[in-house]
Parts: C-alpha cells; sequence; structure tokens
C-alpha cells in the first residue's frame, strides 16, 4: 500500500479542479487550513501574503484577508518589497522577490526578532546575512519561520505561505512536501477567489449599464411575447431538450428566443441584451454539473445567474415583485447566488440514481408555465 494521502495533498487537488468558488465557501476553507496548521502541525502563526503594487507601480507585500491566525498586517514603511537602497527590507520580502523558500530557524535560545534574524536551513552560504525578521505583532515568541512560495499561480501572480512554531522545528522530507502542498494550494485558492469576486464585479456592472440605457428607452410592443429561454453551455442536455419538448406546447401564445441554439455572427453581449431586454417571460435552468471530486453534483453558471438577474429587471412589473421568469436549479446544488423567495422556483426532479424524472419534470414546467402565462397552452 502507499503513503496515505495527506491534507495539502488533498487541498491542492480541490484547488486544481474548481474554476470558481464562492465566498462562504472560500471563508469556511480558510479556517479549514488555519485549524490543519495550528493544531494538527503545532504551528502558532500562520499567513499569506501576496505581491502587490503599490503607488507609482513599486513592487509590494499585502496580507491576505482571512489568512491570517494572529493577524498579521503589514506596516505602511515596510509594504515596499526593497529600500532605497535597493535591499530586500524583510524575509518575507526575500522570498517573495526572489521566489526562494526560507526555513528560518533561530541560532539562540531567543526568539527570532529585529535583531535576531536567525539561519536559513536550506541555504548553503554559510554566511548569508538574511534581511530583518520582522515578527507579527501578537506573536513575537517564534523560533522557527518559513516563508513558503505557491508556485502553480506564477508568473501572474506571486504569494509566499508564512507558518512560524515557538520551538526549533526542521525541515524534514514529509513536512517540506506537506508545506510546499499547502502553500501551492493556498496560492490557487486565492487566485480563484480573487477571479470570481472580479467576474461577479463585472457582471453586475454590465447588467447595471443595461438598466441605465432602458430606463430611458422608447418602450417596445410586441404583438405576440416572447420568452427568453437561459441556460449554461455545459447544462444536462436531457433537461433543456425536456424543457424545449413542453416549450412548443406554448408556441401559438409566444415566441421562443433560444439565443444558444440560434447563435450568430456579430456581438453576443448586444443580441443578449436586446433579447433580454425585449423578452416577456423568461426561464432560466441555472445548473451545470460541477468539476471536481467532492461536494455537490451541480453548481450555479455565473453567466446564467447574470442571465437571470437581467430577466427580474426587466421582466418584473415593478420593484421588489417577483419577475415574469421560472428559475430552474438542481436539488444537489450549493449556495444559491441570490434569494429564490417569492420566486416560482423548479427544481428537478431526479431518481436515487440521479436520473431525470423527465415526466415529473415536463409536468411541472409545464404548470409553471400556465400559472404564470394564465392562460391554457395552444393544441
Amino acid at each position: 500500500m502507499g503513503e496515505p494521502i495527506t491534507f495539502g495533498q488533498q487541498l491542492r487537488q480541490f484547488a486544481l479542479s474548481i474554476d470558481l468558488i464562492d465566498r462562504s465557501h472560500f471563508a469556511e476553507i480558510q479556517q479549514m487550513v488555519i485549524g490543519y496548521v495550528t493544531e494538527r502541525l503545532g504551528a502558532a502563526q500562520v499567513a499569506l501574503f501576496t505581491g502587490v503594487p503599490l503607488k507609482g507601480r513599486v513592487p509590494g507585500i499585502a496580507e491576505a484577508e482571512g489568512w491570517s491566525s494572529p493577524p498579521f498586517p503589514i506596516d505602511e514603511q515596510l509594504a515596499p518589497l526593497r529600500d532605497s537602497s535597493g535591499k530586500y527590507q524583510r524575509q518575507l520580502a526575500l522570498a517573495l522577490g526572489e521566489q526562494r523558500d526560507l526555513w528560518v530557524v533561530s541560532e539562540t535560545a531567543e526568539a527570532l526578532h529585529e535583531n535576531n534574524p536567525g539561519k536559513d536551513l536550506l541555504t548553503r552560504s554559510r554566511d548569508e546575512a538574511l534581511p530583518t525578521f520582522y515578527p507579527a505583532p501578537s506573536s513575537r515568541e517564534s523560533k522557527t519561520a518559513i516563508a513558503w512560495n505557491a508556485k502553480s499561480v506564477r508568473p501572474r501572480r506571486a504569494g509566499v505561505l508564512d507558518v512560524e512554531w515557538n520551538r526549533v522545528v526542521r525541515p524534514s522530507p514529509a513536512l517540506k512536501a506537506e508545506v510546499d502542498y499547502l502553500a501551492d494550494a493556498v496560492g490557487l485558492l486565492q487566485a480563484v477567489h480573487e477571479y470570481t469576486k472580479e467576474r461577479s464585479i463585472a457582471g453586475t456592472a454590465r447588467a447595471i449599464q443595461l438598466l441605465r440605457e432602458y430606463v430611458t428607452a422608447t418602450p417596445v410592443f410586441d404583438v405576440k411575447p416572447s420568452l427568453f429561454f437561459a441556460y449554461a453551455d455545459r447544462a444536462d442536455t436531457e433537461v433543456i431538450n425536456a424543457a424545449q419538448e413542453v416549450l412548443k406546447d406554448f408556441a401559438r401564445e409566444t415566441a421562443l428566443v433560444d439565443w444558444r441554439a440560434e447563435r450568430s455572427s456579430g456581438s453576443i453581449w448586444e443580441y443578449l441584451t436586446k433579447a433580454i431586454g425585449g423578452a416577456t417571460y423568461g426561464i432560466a435552468y441555472l445548473s451545470e454539473p460541477r468539476r471536481g471530486p467532492a461536494g455537490p453534483k451541480f453548481q450555479d453558471n455565473l453567466n446564467v445567474v447574470m442571465e437571470a438577474g437581467m430577466l427580474q429587471a426587466s421582466t418584473a412589473m415593478r420593484p421588489g415583485t417577483p419577475g415574469k421568469w421560472i428559475p430552474i436549479r438542481e436539488r444537489d446544488s450549493g449556495d444559491a447566488f441570490f434569494n429564490v423567495a417569492g420566486l416560482r422556483m423548479l427544481r428537478v426532479p431526479r431518481s436515487d440514481d440521479g436520473a431525470l424524472e423527465v415526466q415529473g419534470f415536463k409536468k411541472e414546467l409545464r404548470e409553471s408555465l400556465e400559472a404564470m402565462f394564465k392562460t391554457e397552452p395552444g393544441p
């Protein structure tokens, strides 16, 4: 039998398998990592630091929010990696700037501090003078301090995991390997978190811009109302096909707009905003299969979530009321990105083995559409 998989290995595998992560799950993972490092590895301090551009695009270092225990704020004067003479100001700056892993221990009975920088056990140089060691404000008893680079996020990002012990800890091969896994995983997760936040902000900005355009636009009244069908490219095709069959029953009452099936050349965003803005009704299948070995089988697709928000804004009769659209979502999903209370939520029915209950789904969708239209379907 091989060696058992460690928490660091499992965490890195998880980090490599995801593209997006919501705030609550990200915070939960942060607490898992802090608990593991402090309780299982016996460390007194853990923190993550990232490279940031300061004023004048001077390379600097910053504490990544949520990873530190206890807190490890960076003094403004020590935020630049180098001082005015071009030397690294602190050991963390050396690790970040040179992409160099450090395993520093005190050579005396004293803790590491400004006047006791310690010795790097990983260097071959006997007489190397390390930069100053600045301890965290509330953790000044460290006798071992490691600064380990997150290598998978290079070169676009820079991250260094800081772990400290109140005793001298030697770099055994197993411990070095686990720290390497942890640093890489934490750096990847931080990058995914920042990307998720950027996507969310960008999507909100686009939706608000659409509202600005339509608040002053002349209303367009269609003789035949249209229904916009939103779903992800990776959505379950069996669910999509079943929904399209039901929508055919309402062809006399509504014109179906399925832009993913009717892709054409030109600006997708321009076509999308016009189609949603002109829609009378809508349905949005929010879910898509989730990548990764553990957790829920499905996740909400952020593009469809954004389209759903646009449907709510464009089909609601007045602010604060449900719009004329139906959200469809898998039961085995993570937390929703928005409050679905008061909406005509349709949960996809599935058997115990995960198979779609086609007839049950079509019946529920047909009843939901009839309630929204307040009419009987055409023959």
